[in-house]
């Protein structure tokens, strides 16, 4: 494997017909080619250089363009600064998690437009937190400065260990979680996403999931990157929007991968009008992931019944499991088979206690199967006394591996309470094996006892 996404970057920036498609609009597509994409990444770094950042700063993101995005995260990537990617400030939890989060940082700086460090502003002066306001002033970088980046930037040689990049919790109360993903855990990871999906540079992938979202940036634009492929990617707000477009492209460019949690797939059917004029071709698709929120086995068989008529075989769709703790992905069901589920009695669902599967009714629940863990990350299930499970057996899903985070920055008391000392991390969900695949039955902390 590579020593670090710097080199793998160097090797793909031969490449001039390979790269990142911006999906902006139904009619306006903008190409980068790898090469471009670090070029101009140089040329960015250039900018946060002269502005003061060095390595082991940490630039906080309020960036709503992927364009801008992939650019800025590829010459912090590139210089040896921290990328902390953050969903842009739209209301106030966004906001307010921006400030919690500013307090974990070292000695950070944000990369920000003059209109929403406004916004940023007038929520600190309604917060009392002027204070902490003035530091990200003095410190800030105006998106609109790096348009046009001339100059080249000093590139920065890190070692496996070192930290990538940070991807911090959802939620804006108490002290928010940033999980360390040192430059070791994302080229672990990605090596196993490609052997288990098989990929080549033949495939091609096509995400609407955000860039500040581990299956988007991770999953969707790193992988791809690190195989040689082409992929493209379309702003989420682009999807709400039209979600039909999704499969436009998907369509258009004959792409092999794509992804979509539950939440996604319920969407597009929910807008889907069967008396409407789609010239949907997906015969190319193999794979769909589906992860990151609960994975409901009707809709998954409804979307795949519903794209069939456009070609989709029904096997593509693939449920998958995976927490930003173990940099993206744990484990995936197998390829070119339909999605399975288990129906069991859903008043035996406590830790420690084994499943009883049954006919499905009114008195069972179903869980969809997650399959196998890929390459290089091994899983076990755990009762409350950290006793292994035996198959059929609800507990503890604990994961360890080098793609698996070694804890959260700055916060060694919460690091210390999801990682033992041999090294497992409990993710906080809850399943059972069966038949050597996993299900996912729940979070812990949802189970009162």
């Amino acid at each position: 494997m590579r020593e670090s996404l710097v080199e793998i970057l160097e090797e793909r920036s031969e490449l001039t017909t390979k790269g990142i498609t911006f999906i902006e609009s139904g009619e306006k597509d903008v190409f980068v080619s790898y090469q471009q994409l670090y070029c101009r990444s140089l040329h960015v770094l250039s900018v946060l250089q002269s502005q003061g950042l060095k390595s082991k700063d940490e630039l906080v993101f309020q960036i709503g363009d992927n364009e801008v995005f992939v650019f800025v995260f590829w010459a912090c990537i590139l210089g040896g600064i921290i990328p902390v990617p953050l969903t842009i400030g739209r209301n106030e939890d966004h906001r307010q998690k921006l400030f919690n989060i500013w307090k974990v940082l070292n000695n950070p700086y944000i990369i920000i437009s003059v209109e929403d460090l406004h916004k940023i502003k007038k929520h600190a002066e309604v917060n009392q937190l002027n204070r902490l306001f003035d530091s990200m002033y003095e410190r800030r970088v105006d998106v609109e400065n790096i348009q046009g980046a001339g100059g080249t930037g000093t590139v920065y040689r890190p070692e496996r260990e070192e930290i990538a990049y940070i991807q911090f919790s959802s939620g804006s109360t108490g002290l928010p979680k940033g999980i360390v993903l040192t430059h070791k855990n994302l080229i672990t990871n990605m090596e196993a996403i490609a052997l288990a999906s098989n990929y080549t540079q033949h495939d091609s992938m096509l995400s609407w999931m955000p860039v500040t979202h581990d299956m988007g940036l991770i999953g969707f634009h790193l992988c791809p990157l690190y195989s040689g492929m082409n992929h493209y990617l379309m702003p989420t707000n682009l999807f709400i929007r039209r979600p039909a477009l999704w499969l436009d492209k998907a369509s258009q460019y004959k792409t092999t991968v794509l992804c979509s949690p539950n939440f996604g797939c319920k969407y597009l059917l929910k807008q889907y009008r069967p008396g409407n004029d789609y010239s949907w071709d997906l015969s190319d698709v193999r794979i769909i992931y589906n992860g990151a929120e609960p994975i409901f086995p009707e809709i998954c068989s409804e979307f795949s019944q519903t794209l069939e008529s456009y070609g989709l075989m029904r096997t593509a769709m693939r449920p998958v499991y995976g927490l930003a703790e173990a940099s993206v992905a744990v484990s995936f069901s197998e390829s070119y088979t339909e999605v399975a589920s288990l129906s069991i009695e859903r008043k035996k669902l406590r830790i420690g206690e084994p499943v009883i599967l049954r006919a499905q009714d009114e008195n069972t629940v179903s869980f969809v199967n997650v399959g196998k863990t890929i390459p290089y990350c091994r899983l076990k299930i755990t009762d409350n006394n950290n006793d292994i499970c035996s198959e059929d057996v609800i507990g503890h899903i604990r994961i360890q591996g080098d793609n698996v985070t070694s804890g959260y920055y700055n916060n060694p008391e919460a690091t210390k309470k999801v990682i033992s000392g041999d090294g497992w991390l409990d993710t906080g969900d809850l399943g059972f094996i069966h038949d050597r695949c996993l299900y996912i039955t729940g979070r812990s902390k949802d189970i009162f006892l």
